[in-house]
């Protein structure tokens, strides 16, 4: 909670939670909003952030596709989270590698899910591989077995909570001998685990900024306050006596100066040459 008792993190709503648990999930129920303060004529900042923003709207994977192990998989490849080789060839569409054959014999193709098209097909699997799908490299390491699956996704929101929720989850599996699952789950949940403490720091970096702004914001306001207190001063702490002398003699200065302008300018050049 903040200084005022109100909840952080509730857009527009102060006076409930943002965030309840339902079994194992915790969800976000308050609003999207962001309170606003004016800190000038011409300025308003943002004064909080809405729980969504910062704890579920969060890009898995590598924030722009994710992979994963089939869960029917008995072999023990291992894929690891890609990296993009060419954007301009990258599409929303899903992939998948399927593997036929083990050992030396083992080959490997690549679909498009989405448009049910194989992008390559039969190329033979030497461990460790390097993968293309389309705009994407993929690294899978070990000895996949016939029918063996990968998964290649765009990236979707995944909460942070989800995301600690699931590697514990996966630790506390039994892994009867067989750890191929839980090094490629714990591969996934690194990687989750990467992009929700890249995005909650990125929020910070906003927080930071806005601070930084509103103390320019406070150094001006007082420059201001300075100025107009000066020239405030100025104008009620003045002698009144010293004034009104200095006003009558420059009073009476202007006054002459005028007379002899007067004078001046009605005389001709006659009344020079004589």
């Amino acid at each position: 909670m903040d200084g005022q008792g109100g909840y952080l993190f509730g857009g527009y709503r102060e006076d409930t939670p943002p965030f309840i648990q339902n079994g194992a999930a915790v969800n976000y129920v308050s609003d999207d909003g962001a309170r606003l303060i004016n800190v000038s004529s011409t300025r308003t900042i943002e004064t909080g952030f809405n729980g969504a923003d910062v704890f579920v709207r969060i890009p898995n994977g590598n924030g722009v596709f994710t992979t994963a192990a089939n869960a029917s998989n008995s072999g023990s490849g291992i894929i690891d989270s890609g990296r993009i080789n060419n954007a301009a060839l990258l599409t929303p569409n899903n992939y998948e590698i399927r593997f036929q054959g083990s050992g030396s014999t083992s080959t490997y193709d690549v679909w498009d899910t989405t448009t049910n098209t194989a992008i390559s097909t039969g190329t033979p699997f030497v461990a460790p591989a390097s993968i293309i799908v389309p705009g994407i490299s993929i690294n899978v390491a070990g000895a996949p077995t016939n029918g063996d699956k990968f998964s290649v996704l765009p990236s979707g929101n995944q909460d942070v909570f989800k995301t600690i929720r699931d590697a514990i989850t996966l630790l506390e599996t039994p892994t009867n001998g067989y750890r191929t699952p839980l090094a490629n789950g714990l591969r996934a949940s690194l990687a989750n685990l990467d992009q929700a403490l890249n995005h909650i720091s990125d929020e910070r970096g906003v927080a930071g900024a806005r601070l930084n702004e509103l103390d320019q914001v406070g150094a001006l306001s007082s420059v201001r306050d300075v100025d107009l207190k000066g020239t405030l001063s100025t104008l009620e702490d003045i002698d009144y006596v010293e004034t009104i002398s200095d006003f009558t003699v420059t009073q009476t200065g202007v006054q002459a100066a005028l007379a002899s302008y007067a004078k001046i300018s009605q005389m001709s050049l006659f009344d020079y040459l004589r």
